[in-house]
């Protein structure tokens, strides 16, 4: 992947990799769903949450696809949806499929409304940390930097953060768009000093040291 061409006009590195992402989500959550229903009799709630997902994946959701005039009729289906099984691994997957989908549509405003439906701040890990990605890139493409921002820095805060050099190139990035050079230097230098004793993302190390080497030709 190339690097960024110049620090204002950075490519957004979350949308960049929403494809891929989902791709793995599809494969992950065709695995949940028959992972789930072998557990009949075992976890009733469990197994209602999951029946209850996988009826609206395979009806209202499709029917969606075809007609987005049914967003807000579906919106409140997947609301209850998550008000009683928001919790459950399959619920929160779904929802990231949903809020791609609403993306994909330009409904960012439903996307973030869908995405906080199934936020959660001691759910699973690696969904949750899947949600607030997906939320942070919502707001900076709704131009909410400082939200995303906010977004963010709460998942560097988490006991165990997933992907890190990934959340701190976006916090660079999204501080050197707004300002915050320090800031942004501090971010994109910690990449480049993990690398030094740990494996990182190449592609993300790239990017890392191409933005320091831009700012500090300025």
């Amino acid at each position: 992947m190339d690097g960024p061409s110049s620090p204002n006009g950075a490519e957004n590195f979350l949308i960049n990799y929403r494809g891929l992402v989902f791709s793995l989500l599809a494969v992950i959550f065709l695995g949940v769903f028959a992972w789930g229903f072998s557990r009949l009799g075992k976890e009733e709630d469990y197994n209602r949450g999951a029946d209850r997902a996988y009826r609206l994946q395979q009806g209202p959701l499709t029917s969606l696809r075809e007609n987005p005039g049914e967003i807000p009729q579906f919106l409140e289906s997947f609301k209850s949806l998550a008000h009683d099984h928001g919790d459950q691994a399959h619920v929160v997957l779904l929802g990231l499929e949903v809020a791609n989908f609403l993306k994909g549509e330009g409904k960012y405003v439903e996307a973030l409304n869908i995405l906080e439906t199934i936020r959660r701040e001691d759910g699973e890990n690696l969904g949750q940390y899947l949600v607030a990605l997906n939320m942070a890139a919502v707001a900076e493409e709704m131009n909410q930097a400082p939200r995303a921002l906010e977004i963010l820095e709460a998942l560097v805060g988490r006991d165990q953060l997933i992907w890190e050099e990934n959340v701190y190139l976006n916090l660079g990035r999204l501080y050197l768009d707004g300002g915050s050079r320090e800031k942004a230097r501090t971010h994109f230098l910690y990449i480049v000093d993990k690398a030094k004793e740990a494996e990182v993302d190449g592609d993300i190390l790239k990017q890392a040291r191409l933005y320091l080497e831009r700012m500090e030709g300025e």
